[in-house]
């Protein structure tokens, strides 16, 4: 395997269900979290015969651990992109001419896509912040299309501009002399707040559910969760908001992987999924963007596979 496999029985006996079912009901699911991602498959572990006949679709997430994974082509956010180090990092092209932008792998988003409250993305040529990377050389991904290549890295302007601007890059396995934290330029994630944290994928393989039925044994535990079709990182699969749209068929692009907002266990004994660090809602405050990612409104940002390249359609709830 690629990609460290998230321990699912270690964590099992750290949240025990019968320990935290009484916090669960009113409690917000928006990421998958060491919690979330244990106490979710003891509930699949017990409704199993209710679940038995409704149909499921098999999924692979990632959940957080905070740092630089071991391997440098794993699936992470932040950190040092898999790329060669003499490859020219991008730009973020200059639109203050007005005219329509027409680069390969170049990606700018509907104006629809985002809420009013951001600014207008700034007009000067600068550096793409590397975002996140996506390891497809394990991934069923490979079985109903051909991959441009091994790895994708995700490249966007600040978080809060608008449009937003994206550039992708496809890298195959093996891949020399990699860049280094020396050859990144500065790139922010926010404002002035410069893009310094990473966290890597720890592999989580589970069923996901859009039956009626199904949202509603879910709910008997968590209401205002989304535990039949947990938000998180994750690849080839269609994101629950997706299966809501009559407009979508066949022809629609293939959806290849989902960046969610991240954020740790608050109080509990792992804020991440490889680090026993008790992290408060304070040390967010106190430092943005070290041990959280908010994307618009603990949002996440989906993104596809079509005929012309890879697309963005918009960050979700």
């Amino acid at each position: 395997m690629n990609s460290s496999a998230f321990d699912i029985d270690f964590f099992k006996n750290v949240y025990p269900l019968e320990a935290y079912a009484h916090e669960l009901k009113d409690r917000s699911f928006f990421t998958m979290t060491p919690f979330e991602a244990s106490i979710r498959e003891q509930i699949h572990d017990r409704e199993r015969c209710r679940l038995a006949n409704v149909t499921s679709y098999r999924a692979v997430y990632f959940v957080a651990a905070i740092g630089e994974p071991v391997i440098s082509h794993a699936t992470k956010v932040g950190g040092i992109p898999y790329r060669p180090r003499n490859l020219p990092w991008p730009q973020i092209p200059n639109l203050s001419s007005g005219e329509v932008v027409s680069l390969p792998n170049y990606f700018l988003a509907k104006e629809e896509y985002f809420p009013g409250i951001l600014k207008p993305c700034q007009l000067q040529s600068r550096p793409f912040t590397f975002f996140a990377q996506f390891d497809f050389s394990e991934s069923q991904a490979k079985q109903w299309c051909t991959l441009p290549g091994d790895v994708l890295l995700i490249f966007r302007s600040p978080l809060d501009e608008m449009p937003a601007q994206f550039f992708f890059e496809w890298h195959n396995l093996g891949v020399q002399d990699l860049c280094s934290k020396e050859d990144m330029p500065v790139t922010f994630i926010e404002g002035d707040t410069e893009w310094k944290s990473c966290w890597h994928g720890q592999r989580f393989e589970t069923d996901v559910y859009t039956d009626e039925q199904a949202v509603a044994i879910f709910s008997e535990y968590s209401t205002y969760g989304h535990l039949h079709f947990p938000r998180g990182i994750c690849i080839a699969q269609y994101p629950p908001w997706i299966t809501e749209r009559p407009d979508i068929d066949d022809t629609f692009p293939r959806h290849l992987c989902t960046i969610s907002s991240i954020e740790p266990d608050f109080g509990l004994p792992w804020s991440f999924s490889n680090s026993q660090q008790l992290v408060t809602s304070e040390d967010t405050m106190d430092a943005p963007f070290k041990y959280s990612l908010t994307i618009g409104d603990m949002f996440q940002d989906s993104f596809f596979l079509s005929k012309t390249g890879v697309e963005y359609h918009g960050f979700t709830g």
